[in-house]
């Protein structure tokens, strides 16, 4: 690709490949056998955040794992019951831990700031069953399911969850939450799954204004379980549970369209940054697509009732929950992060998901050689898309970039 007087190396636009890979690799953890209902990880796939819920007597500390689930060690924080919902900040270091009691209708939020040291405990936001970070960790969206007769609501915080703010969205029975990087997009859906009467279908709602109105959809009527969204908040995944399939949306919820994966009682879903990687778990399996959900990948797992999974920005490293009293299991794949180029002004702007694992941008400027240079610009983070980015200028002559790890 040549952009002005550079070209980007043909070794840098590499794609995900390895399939099988991808959807077939899986390892059971270190983490105690435990009735896990709650996981989410960092953009990186390095910090694991895990929470037990359930109900049945099942309760215990919130674990974390900082090494992409090698291990895992249990929080001087809250303990989960019931129902649980986890999120993380994209660099891992703000972590939040949501419980909510469908018996006596209540629960608590709480927080950590330094990857789980530390917790604030029983913030308000009267708990849920579903929180969204964005990626900074300053904007967040929960959701109450309420009674089984009185309904629930969403509140939202702009402080990390210190404080938290009523929305006008509808006092229905809330069932998930998911979140653009920026915050400004939300996805909720409504099902009351989670609380003590049967389950009744509900509709999904969408926000493009942080919380503050909250518009209906197109989607079906459905027991929507689970939604995730791409940093952007345009491709948006929602999975049925009870015997149903998993619904795509490309264009921030305006439209909806059933998957082609199978029925099933899905439990959970989660998204890559692009939205081109998903994985979708329920009773007895999980199931991947590599290519936005056009088609989707039977994982061999063991048969058990998968109740939450999570994913690293780039997709490659996964992480998956087991109830009834299984563990957490983590799948690696090798990243291969696509280095986009383009043109600013007299710069050269290179950008790339944030890979799983370390990469190191080099330049060249002859391809015929092997004199590969670290570029020492420093890259930065960009919040809004979870990409990193340099700004190299754009000298005379030829150049050629590359990914390496």
């Amino acid at each position: 690709m040549k952009l002005g007087s550079f070209f980007l190396s043909v070794a840098a636009l590499v794609s995900f490949q390895s399939v099988c890979a991808y959807s077939q690799t899986w390892t059971q953890t270190s983490a105690p056998s435990n009735f896990w209902f709650a996981l989410a990880s960092s953009a990186d796939g390095r910090t694991l955040v895990a929470a037990i819920g359930g109900g049945g007597g099942q309760n215990g500390p919130v674990f974390v794992s900082t090494n992409s689930g090698a291990s895992w060690s249990p929080t001087d924080g809250p303990y989960t019951t019931y129902r649980a919902s986890v999120a993380s900040s994209a660099d891992g270091t703000k972590l939040w831990a949501v419980t909510w009691d469908p018996i006596h209708n209540g629960g608590a939020v709480y927080f950590s700031t330094n990857a789980g040291a530390t917790w604030n405990g029983g913030s308000g936001g009267g708990g849920g069953v579903g929180i969204a970070s964005s990626a900074d960790g300053t904007k967040l969206a929960l959701v109450n399911p309420g009674g089984s007769l009185s309904g629930g609501g969403i509140a939202i915080s702009t402080n990390s969850g210190v404080t938290w703010i009523p929305t006008t969205a509808p006092n229905v029975p809330w069932s998930s939450v998911a979140s653009s990087a920026d915050g400004t997009k939300l996805v909720a859906a409504v099902s009351s799954v989670d609380v003590p009467a049967p389950a009744t279908p509900g509709p999904i709602y969408t926000s493009i204004d942080s919380g503050a109105t909250w518009n209906l959809t197109s989607a079906p009527t459905n027991i929507w379980r689970s939604v995730s969204s791409s940093t952007d908040g345009t491709k948006l995944v929602a999975a049925v549970s009870g015997g149903g399939t998993i619904y795509l949306s490309t264009n921030a919820g305006n439209t909806w369209s059933a998957s082609s994966a199978p029925d099933n009682d899905w439990l959970s879903v989660a998204s890559s940054a692009d939205g081109s990687h998903l994985l979708a778990s329920g009773v007895g399996w999980i199931y991947a697509s590599t290519n936005s959900g056009a088609t989707w990948i039977s994982n061999q797992v063991p048969s058990l009732v998968w109740r939450a999974v999570a994913s690293s920005a780039d997709g490659s490293k996964l992480a998956a929950a087991a109830t009834s009293s299984e563990g957490l299991y983590i799948s690696q794949s090798t990243p291969a992060p696509l280095l986009g180029i383009t043109p600013l002004q007299t710069n050269t702007h290179l950008s790339w998901i944030v890979p799983a694992l370390d990469f190191v941008l080099q330049k060249n400027s002859d391809l015929s050689t092997t004199n590969w240079m670290d570029v020492t610009n420093a890259r930065v983070l960009n919040l809004t898309n979870l990409q990193y980015e340099v700004t190299m200028p754009l000298l005379p002559g030829s150049g050629y970039y590359r990914l390496k790890h």
